[in-house]
């Protein structure tokens, strides 16, 4: 069952005449819960931003200011699927070549997703390999359900979690917004549109150093970290073999 909550954004236009910005303007605070579970705050003036997005657990925010987007800005937020998906997990396994020894170590992350509102959902997913690529990231497919198996309709490359799925749509396919960091690769957000009879095509993705604003569906938004000391994950390797 899919757990979503969303976030709401609030704009706030403040009006005042004769005063100075810097002593007289009311300020709004966002209040973020951080990991440990204390609460984080931070205060905006209307010299910097009309609104704001929090854009994950971490207690990160971004924003969006008059001049860049006149509408409100709203995530949803989902997690990954909490049931384990055996047939997925030796599809992940064979088509990356970890060795069996390998795959209790080796978690893997799921949502389904219809990313061209056909009404048939595609399977975003990324495995996160602790003994090699850390535990905030990993490789990522964007597969479908076959009668024989998976057909692999994009291979994304090793991104970090979550993955922004924008309400903006290219060619009938809703854009696929992540971050690349590490691995000898420049830090910053890629954003994928989809190409006709070519898919999402990954070497011809927009970059963007900061996050970026739009509305949308922010999937895979677990945090892996405490999933990880929590033992809140599925493996390669069914639990049964563990």
């Amino acid at each position: 069952m899919k757990n979503r909550y969303k976030l709401f954004v609030l704009a706030t236009v403040i009006m005042l005449a004769g005063c100075s910005r810097k002593e007289s303007i009311p300020q709004e605070e966002a209040v973020t819960e951080t990991e440990d579970g204390s609460e984080e705050g931070f205060v905006s003036t209307e010299e910097e931003v009309l609104g704001f997005v929090a854009a994950g657990e971490e207690g990160v925010l971004g924003f969006v200011t008059a001049e860049e987007d006149e509408e409100v800005v709203s995530i949803v937020m989902e997690y990954a699927e909490q049931t384990e998906y055996f047939e997925l997990a030796e599809f992940l396994a064979s088509y990356y070549q970890i060795p069996y020894e390998y795959q209790t170590e080796t978690r893997y992350y799921y949502n389904y997703v219809d990313l061209n509102e056909d009404g048939a959902e595609e399977i975003f997913c990324v495995i996160i390999k602790d003994y090699e690529w850390g535990n905030e990231s990993g490789p990522a497919l964007l597969v479908q359900k076959e009668e024989n198996g998976f057909l692999v309709l994009e291979d994304f490359g090793v991104i970090v979690t979550p993955v922004l799925i924008s309400d903006n749509m290219t060619n009938g396919w809703h854009d696929v917004i992540y971050q690349v960091d590490g691995e000898g690769l420049e830090t910053g957000y890629q954003i994928c549109h989809y190409v006709t009879d070519r898919g999402y095509q990954t070497e011809e993705n927009e970059w963007a150093d900061e996050p970026v604003q739009v509305s949308g569906t922010r999937i895979l938004s677990n945090n892996l970290i405490d999933d990880m000391d929590q033992g809140k994950y599925f493996t390669l390797a069914s639990r049964a073999t563990e």
